[in-house]
């Protein structure tokens, strides 16, 4: 596991344990990037906050399903995704009542994760424990932490433009590794592999 998220465990553990404060930290740390990745898809400021706070209240919700073992920042960015495709879909299906929707599979009443969310998390996590370090730190302190090309290039030691070719590789590394390995996976995960821009 990187050293990026060795906090984050802890975090997870806390949170599991109901600790609110260990919340509002990852609330703190994550929340501009999530609402930028809602923002981008969605393109409503209102729906994003609104799908912003169902995000951080389904990490609390299934904060004992969390596996600690993998980031926080890929739960909430495939999590927040679904969300926004869920909304996506349902203006679509307000203005168009005929057209196809995707599949989706919500949490059931227990509060358990969705087996495609699982899915989700199981193929992005793969595809990037498969990226060459500095590759996977760019990835993850960009996408998924939602830094700018400067804030992850003085963390790496790197120049920005350094940073953004990492980035670009990496992306493009996940999505070919992804779709390649996991062709039968459900149509939403083809579209959120589309989502990460190389």
């Amino acid at each position: 596991m990187t050293t990026i998220y060795e906090n984050d465990v802890l975090l997870s553990v806390a949170l599991a344990s109901g600790d609110v404060k260990a919340f509002d930290t990852l609330y703190r740390k994550y929340q501009p990037a999530v609402y930028a990745n809602i923002l981008k898809l969605v393109k409503d400021p209102q729906a994003a906050e609104d799908i912003l706070q169902e995000t951080f209240g389904a990490l609390w919700v299934n904060r004992l399903a969390i596996n600690r073992e993998r980031s926080v920042a890929g739960w909430l960015f495939v999590v927040s995704y679904n969300k926004s495709l869920k909304f996506l879909r349902s203006v679509v299906r307000g203005k168009m009542s005929s057209l196809y929707a995707l599949p989706f599979e919500p949490a059931d009443d227990a509060g358990q994760l969705p087996k495609e969310t699982e899915l989700q998390l199981s193929i992005i996590d793969e595809a990037i424990e498969h990226l060459p370090t500095q590759k996977r730190l760019a990835f993850t302190l960009c996408k998924l932490e939602g830094k700018t090309y400067e804030e992850a290039a003085r963390i790496l030691g790197i120049s920005a433009h350094t940073v953004k070719e990492y980035l670009h590789a990496a992306s493009r590394f996940v999505r070919t590794y992804s779709l390649e390995k996991y062709r039968n996976a459900p149509v939403s995960m083809m579209l959120l592999l589309l989502f990460i821009n190389p």
